[in-house]
């Protein structure tokens, strides 16, 4: 299906491609787009302990992939069957051929009330909502294009603030979008901290926005 999608899209891709590391070893990567980005489908019943892959396989994967210059993203089934439209969203923005585009230049920052930040996280980012104090986001033309909620610092002891979610809209960029909202919870709490899920990014986002 993803790879019919891709077709239908007019991008031209690769299917079960190896990669050969030594004792011909090898991984095999189900679609490769420009040579640069893999896609991944793992099924939850495959993919499993129970049908042999130990907890280290997708990590791995991962890793080897990029040893050999391919960015992968892994999507596991029930990701895709119950959020097709946001999995295709985060390929298209990888792809760069999201349908649309906002400047962070041209938005404003606004708070945003925590049910209105839940659903929209709902509707858009992959994990769904999730547990925040607060939300920030980003408006163009009285409309919502980009939220970050913000809580407590789960896993540290200092006085931190976590980002817990970020997203756009979907099949939509906003460039600088993160780096505004970043600096504008700064001006207020320095003490930052995130973490990125590597299955679906590389954290340069986070690296062009000032973070360490």
């Amino acid at each position: 299906e993803i790879a019919d999608w891709l077709i239908e899209l007019g991008v031209s891709i690769k299917r079960n491609v190896r990669f050969y590391g030594p004792a011909k070893s090898y991984i095999e990567i189900d679609i490769l787009v420009n040579d640069k980005i893999g896609i991944e489908f793992n099924g939850l019943y495959w993919h499993s302990e129970r049908q042999g892959k130990d907890k280290n396989y997708h990590l791995n994967k991962l890793n080897k992939a990029q040893e050999n210059g391919i960015q992968l993203i892994q999507i596991f089934e029930h990701e895709w069957v119950n959020n097709s439209e946001i999995c295709k969203s985060i390929i298209k923005t990888k792809l760069g051929i999201c349908e649309t585009r906002f400047f962070a230049r041209k938005t404003k920052v606004v708070k945003v009330p925590l049910k209105i930040a839940q659903d929209f996280f709902d509707k858009n980012h992959i994990h769904g909502s999730a547990g925040i104090s607060t939300a920030i986001g980003l408006e163009f033309n009285g409309q919502l294009v980009a939220v970050q909620g913000w809580a407590k610092a789960r896993y540290t002891k200092k006085d931190e603030l976590e980002l817990i979610r970020y997203s756009t809209l979907k099949n939509t960029i906003v460039v600088g979008g993160l780096s505004k909202l970043t600096k504008y919870q700064a001006l207020t709490n320095p003490n930052l901290i995130s973490y990125c899920d590597l299955r679906w990014g590389t954290g340069a986002g986070y690296l062009a926005s000032g973070w360490e």
